[in-house]
């Protein structure tokens, strides 16, 4: 069987049981692949689950919801890949690879912190209860028209927050720009200059994976220093401040792991079209995805890295608390003492 697209994608995360979407129309053709296999079928009230890749045939169509009723609905010959569902919240990460996609997620609470996010191979689209619409070029260039709400969309390059009825298009290594026209037109000259420019293609991915590559090794530097900062933490105020920081990091190394191995999914269709259609380019797209496997595995590092950082915070801030109770009950156990002292009464003196 072929290989699936982007499957190694999200290879470091093992199968919690748990899953994050649930089928609930589908026409035509539905694959979905599990740990490099094909489940036996896909029906109505089929689980997907973290790690799962969803892939649409011809004049075929599946629409998968979330626990809190937010949609996934998948065009006809569209890549989704499912992210790494975080504990206690079914908000697992699509990645889409290839293709259209409509989104409705439901709003989450105010006051909340919880997010969903939607990957395409060049933007970042984080969601607080929005619908919208993605398009993927067959060269990996990226669309998100926006229906209802707000949407922040950006990637290492810029970003932008629209409204809606606005639209917004970002090309490999380019930062997201306003969108004009209509989505489909937009995508099929979008495939038809895969072909006219491949040669110009390559160059934009070589610089995007270098980029990456970059903000990676910068990355595992800055997780090193706020892994050393955890272990020296004394008290809770200099705990706090490396919880910040780890909070930040931990948010663009996700990104870059997620939105770095989109594109080397769309590099990979790329190449295996180039195999058959495009020999001359094939050697090149070829060594572009060798290269975007390594730094998939270097962004990977990263983003165990910065988890096993976080649990280390975790028990140091438990530690600290649980030494800090322990001091207050001394204290406490102090002053009852004090409390508890016997009074000596002074007797008066008989005068003789």
């Amino acid at each position: 069987m072929k290989k699936v697209l982007g499957l190694a994608l999200l290879c470091i995360f093992s199968s919690t049981g748990v899953y994050a979407l649930e089928v609930k129309f589908m026409i035509g053709d539905v694959t979905v692949i599990r740990g490099g296999t094909k489940i036996a079928s896909v029906n109505i009230g089929t689980a997907i689950r973290e790690n799962d890749t969803v892939i649409t045939g011809k004049k075929s169509t599946v629409t998968m919801a979330y626990a809190d009723g937010s949609e996934i609905k998948m065009q006809e010959s569209a890549k989704l890949i499912i992210g790494r569902m975080p504990k206690g919240s079914d908000a697992a990460p699509i990645c889409v690879a290839a293709g259209a996609v409509t989104t409705r997620f439901a709003k989450i609470a105010k006051g909340s912190d919880a997010r969903r996010s939607v990957y395409t191979p060049t933007t970042v689209c984080a969601v607080r209860g929005t619908e919208f619409d993605v398009y993927v070029s067959d060269g990996g260039d990226s669309r998100v028209d926006l229906t209802e709400g707000s949407l922040d969309v950006h990637n290492p390059y810029g970003g932008q927050q629209i409204e809606a009825g606005q639209n917004l298009e970002a090309g490999i290594a380019q930062s997201p720009a306003a969108a004009q026209g209509d989505a489909a037109q937009w995508k099929a000259d979008k495939d038809t200059q895969l072909s006219s420019d491949a040669s110009g293609r390559g160059e934009a991915y070589d610089t995007y994976m270098k980029n990456f590559s970059s903000r990676g090794k910068a990355n595992t530097k800055s997780i090193d220093g706020v892994g050393r900062k955890v272990k020296s933490a004394k008290d809770s105020a200099a705990l706090e401040s490396s919880g910040k920081e780890i909070e930040g990091l931990a948010g663009s190394v996700e990104e870059d792991f997620y939105l770095s191995a989109t594109a080397g999914a769309a590099i990979e269709a790329i190449t295996d079209k180039f195999k058959s259609d495009k020999s001359d380019m094939y050697a090149k797209f070829l060594k572009l995805k060798e290269e975007s496997n390594r730094v998939k595995d270097q962004l990977r590092r990263n983003y165990e890295a910065i988890q096993a950082v976080r649990e280390s915070y975790r028990k140091a801030k438990d530690e600290i608390i649980g030494r800090q109770k322990e001091d207050a009950q001394k204290i406490k156990g102090a002053v009852d003492l004090q409390n508890v002292k016997p009074k000596i009464e002074k007797k008066p003196v008989k005068s003789e």
